[in-house]
């Protein structure tokens, strides 16, 4: 009877145990421990393995797919080599923009024909100058690379020959007489690169850079007065170099506020003439080249 006593009442203490929560709790981890315990961690170990096989797949295609997009971006920069934009000159109805594109020619005393042009048209959404003139840019495809640059290299003389303003804005249907302010001419840039420019330009409004500009479609950024031309292809390109410590502090330079540090920070694409890549009017300029 004394054995049947004890068996029932360790029983009964047995059953109670597992009525307890701590307890079962308890059980429950040592079980999981000492017997689940290593089997799990052997699916984990092999779980890590394999995720960081995908892992590393993984960047490899990223990085590959970033290489074929700047390949890409390369050939589409290329077809845009003929192109030129204008920027400033007011917008007429009947307007004949290779005419405009001539006149602007003659003005800065380049020879240019009509056989020489391409095509020309505007671009981009209205925006309205400081007199309230409605205006999109102008894009110019050239039919040779060589009056390409003619026009390219003679840009200065926009703003270095302010009394011809008159004569290169004088086309058909545009107000006669009518002076245009701040007309300039920027590089027909890939989306890709109008991005890259907005940041740098962005940076360089923020005092990081010293002066941004593009050149046969290369994207160029100096950080100081003193350093070094840097060839930027990327955002993460040009955020690295404003991150970077220099000894000179890259303030303002004595010509910032001249027309020629304004035409070199904007001389990778005009940040006011429609949004589609960052949204809101001081986003880059649309990237619509001069096919036809």
């Amino acid at each position: 009877m004394i054995d049947d006593s004890l068996s029932a009442e360790i029983k009964a203490h047995i059953l109670a145990s597992f009525k307890d929560t701590e307890v079962i709790k308890a059980f429950t981890e040592h079980i999981l421990s000492e017997v689940l315990g290593p089997a799990i961690k052997k699916e984990l170990a092999k779980r890590d393995e394999k995720i960081e096989v995908l892992q590393k797949q993984l960047d490899e295609k990223v990085s590959e797919v970033d290489g074929l997009k700047m390949q890409i971006d390369e050939i589409e920069q290329y077809s845009r080599k003929y192109c030129i934009n204008i920027k400033g000159v007011p917008e007429t109805q009947r307007e004949d923009p290779i005419e405009i594109v001539m006149n602007i020619a003659n003005g800065i005393g380049v020879t240019l024909q009509a056989s020489d042009i391409d095509v020309a048209h505007r671009i981009g959404r209205s925006e309205r100058t400081a007199r309230g003139v409605k205006t999109r840019d102008l894009c110019v495809k050239f039919r040779s690379y060589q009056k390409r640059q003619e026009m390219w290299q003679s840009r200065k003389a926009l703003r270095s020959k302010p009394q011809a303003g008159r004569r290169m804005t004088r086309a058909k249907g545009a107000n006669q007489g009518e002076q245009v302010p701040e007309v300039f001419m920027y590089e027909n840039l890939t989306r890709h690169r109008q991005k890259v420019m907005y940041v740098a330009r962005e940076l360089k409004r923020a005092n990081k850079l010293w002066a941004v500009w593009s050149d046969g479609g290369v994207m160029k950024v100096k950080k100081t007065q003193t350093s070094s031309t840097v060839i930027i292809k990327t955002e993460a390109d040009v955020q690295k170099i404003a991150e970077e410590n220099t000894a000179q502090p890259p303030a303002v330079s004595a010509r910032a506020g001249s027309a020629d540090a304004r035409h070199r920070e904007e001389a990778g694409g005009a940040a006011g003439a429609g949004a589609e890549a960052a949204g809101g009017a001081a986003a880059p300029a649309p990237g619509g080249t001069c096919g036809k």
